[in-house]
């Protein structure tokens, strides 16, 4: 799913889901993320954490949130 230019990829391989952003997200964005247990992923290039119901749901709100800062 890409909403803008942020793609939430649903990753079932490694049972993760993944968030890649264009470039490196603000502090208040990166802090957002770690409050959902989102994690850096160096290897995959990409914020993740387990996939599960709650993971998509905070997925959303965190794209939604970096949108509208980027938007400002």
């Amino acid at each position: 799913k890409t909403i803008g230019e942020v793609k939430i990829i649903d990753n079932v391989e490694l049972n993760r889901l993944q968030i890649s952003f264009p470039g490196k997200p603000a502090d208040d964005i990166r802090a957002l993320l770690k409050s959902y247990g989102f994690r850096w992923c160096p290897s995959e290039g990409t914020w993740q954490r387990q996939r599960s119901n709650a993971a998509t749901y905070y997925a959303e709100q965190v794209v939604s949130k970096y949108q509208e800062v980027v938007k400002l």
